[in-house]
C-alpha cells in the first residue's frame, strides 16, 4: 500500500487575541520568526478573522477584554460548526 503524506512547508498561521496593544507587540515580536500572524483587539474582529477562507491554526486568546470576554468569544467560536475545530489558548497576565 502506497501512502502518500504531503508536508506543508508554510509556517502555521497563529490569530493572536488581547485588547492590549503593548501585549500584542510582545506577542508579534515573539512568534513572527515561526510564524504567520494575524491580530485582533477584540473578541468580535477575532470572530470576524477566525469565519475567512485562511482560517488560524490556533487562536491565542486574552481572558479579561472588554465588551467580549475570552470565554465568551471561545464559547461563540466553539458554538459555529465553521470554526469549532480550531485549538484555542487563553492568554491572561497578573499585574500583581
Amino acid at each position: 500500500m502506497n501512502t502518500i503524506i504531503e508536508h506543508s512547508t508554510e509556517k502555521p498561521l497563529l490569530l493572536l487575541v488581547d485588547d492590549s496593544a503593548e501585549n500584542l507587540q510582545v506577542l508579534n515580536t515573539l512568534l513572527k520568526d515561526d510564524y504567520r500572524l494575524k491580530l485582533a483587539k477584540n473578541g468580535a474582529k477575532c470572530i470576524e478573522i477566525a469565519q475567512q477562507q485562511s482560517q488560524p491554526d490556533l487562536i491565542l486568546l486574552d481572558i479579561i477584554m472588554p465588551d467580549m470576554d475570552g470565554f465568551q468569544t471561545c464559547e461563540a467560536l466553539k458554538s459555529a460548526p465553521g470554526t469549532l475545530p480550531i485549538p484555542v489558548i487563553f492568554l491572561s497576565h497578573s499585574t500583581k
